[in-house]
């Protein structure tokens, strides 16, 4: 009876799991049939822009400087002490060519002058006197010929009695020392004309002496006046009244107005490119930020500096600005944003960055899916890009950035918000 009693107590579990997986696998089978949900096909929100392919113009946009490409040194041309410095010799200030800015004591150059003045006319009445003296020595000259030729004429008179034994040849040789005696004073005379042609000579070389010491003089007087040699700017002024300045001491710097220009650089790809298209005598901008206000300058590219920056590959330019529309508030040194145009693509559209995939995709969107077209990108504005390729006139291009972009993904345009 206890073997039947064990053995009963192990069948009787076994018995049961048994009943209860054969009740499982009838529930399995006998369940009725659930048919499956179809897939639902999802459809992307995005935004896009209809183009039109034309010639499009990229403005390539870097940071440059207001620089002048001259500054002019003020100096006066002679030295003195200092009466004079006007407002307008300050740093900063905008001067007008001609406007008087210093004036040095003007009393030791107006004595030298009236110095100069004096002994000019000293030098004057010397050869007036000289030539007063030659005129007179060319008429005792005239009376010197006429007499030699009356001694001669006496001497062959003298000479013919004495041949024909009328006088003695005493009478004649009297008359012989008399022609010797008038060619002497011929000769001593005109000796002495020659001495006063070389003393005029002398003279009129000295008085002009004069007058060229007299115009520097006047030129120096004049300069002990410092005036602006052009319209310009002023600065590093270092000068007051009562400096003794010294010839050509330097009492500031002119920036001219004229000489202010652009300086700025291409990278080698943009500078290769205008360079085919015409980059010298090419129209630029500059947009300075001046608070809260925008001063546009006009230029044109003249030419390009020496050397290529070692640090950015950088090509430098200048570009003389064309006019200046407000002079009282242009400075050299100023940071301005340069807008150089670009060459022209024709048959090009302007797309932002993220339309474009890859380096030569983008999606036109055709019955409400993505269809790829081939592009070149062709030049670059910031966040915008130019590119060229299988667009056509019309066309639908995805713009937004859709990293499950793809061919015949199915998309619906949402129009863009607005404020």
């Amino acid at each position: 009876m206890a073997a039947l009693s064990r053995l009963g107590r192990w069948v009787l579990p076994v018995v049961v799991l048994a009943l209860g997986v054969a009740g499982a696998v009838m529930l399995v089978r006998l369940r009725p049939e659930v048919a499956a949900a179809p897939a639902v096909e999802r459809v992307w929100n995005v935004r896009a822009v209809e183009v039109r392919p034309g010639t499009v113009q990229p403005v390539i946009r870097h940071y440059g400087r207001l620089e002048a490409a001259r500054s002019v040194s003020l100096a006066p041309a002679v030295g003195g002490r200092v009466i004079e410095v006007a407002p307008q010799l300050a740093e900063g200030a905008l001067v007008e060519a001609g406007t008087v800015l210093l004036r040095i004591d003007p009393f030791p150059y107006e004595q030298r002058l009236a110095e100069l003045r004096a002994q000019r006319r000293q030098q004057e009445a010397g050869l007036a006197q000289l030539a007063a003296e030659r005129e007179a020595t060319v008429r005792q000259l005239d009376l010197a010929r006429r007499q030699l030729d009356l001694a001669e004429q006496e001497l062959e008179r003298q000479k013919s009695l004495v041949a024909r034994r009328v006088t003695s040849p005493r009478a004649a040789e009297e008359a012989e020392r008399q022609v010797l005696a008038r060619r002497e004073a011929l000769v001593q005379l005109e000796r002495q004309l020659a001495v006063l042609d070389t003393q005029r000579e002398g003279m009129e070389a000295a008085l002009a002496a004069l007058d060229a010491a007299i115009a520097r003089a006047r030129r120096d007087l004049e300069d002990t006046v410092l005036k602006a040699p052009e319209r310009g700017i002023v600065s590093a002024v270092r000068v007051a009244v009562g400096d003794e300045l010294a010839a050509r001491a330097q009492v500031g710097r002119l920036y001219p107005l004229a000489a202010l220009e652009l300086a700025f650089s291409l990278t080698e790809e943009e500078y290769g490119r205008l360079l085919q298209d015409g980059l010298i005598g090419r129209g630029v901008r500059a947009l300075w930020q001046l608070g809260g206000r925008e001063v546009v300058l006009a230029a044109r590219i003249a030419r390009t500096v020496g050397e290529v920056d070692p640090k950015t590959g950088g090509i430098g330019l200048r570009a003389p600005l064309a006019e200046i529309p407000d002079p009282a508030v242009v400075r050299p040194g100023a940071f301005v944003t340069v807008e150089v145009p670009d060459r022209a693509y024709e048959g090009a559209v302007r797309l932002p960055r993220g339309a474009v995939y890859g380096e030569d995709t983008v999606y036109a969107i055709e019955e409400g899916r993505l269809v790829p077209r081939r592009v070149r990108v062709v030049a670059r504005e910031g966040a915008t890009l130019v590119v060229s390729g299988e667009i056509h006139d019309g066309d639908i291009i995805l713009t937004t950035r859709l990293p499950e972009a793809g061919p015949g993904v199915r998309v619906e345009i949402v129009p863009e918000e607005t404020s």
